[in-house]
């Protein structure tokens, strides 16, 4: 699914119905990067698992590289979040998202 916002687009190939996480891809001003959207509610489930698993030193932190945390993941929520940090990093996402080779 493509959705496009003013200077972008995000590439995303999972279906987020319900999802308490989405990979993604965003290109913008010529580059193509790699994100990960996360609710809440998805990190702390990953963190209970993580307690019972014994990864992440039994659920006591939690990262990933190039992370967003949003409020809830839906098709509006992405291209207003993704929109927001392009204005504010000028079309250059490279010290939010690892960049993708094309």
């Amino acid at each position: 699914m493509r959705l496009d916002g003013d200077n972008f687009h995000i590439d995303i190939w999972h279906d987020i119905n319900n999802a308490n996480d989405i990979e993604f891809h965003v290109h913008c001003g010529g580059k193509k990067y790699f994100g990960w959207a996360f609710t809440l509610t998805g990190i702390e489930a990953l963190m209970r698992k993580d307690r019972l698993t014994g990864e992440s030193s039994r659920g006591t932190y939690f990262w990933v590289v190039g992370l967003i945390v949003v409020e809830s993941i839906s098709k509006e929520i992405l291209v207003q979040a993704i929109s927001d940090l392009v204005k504010s990093n000028g079309n250059s996402l490279e010290s939010i998202f690892p960049i993708v080779d094309v």
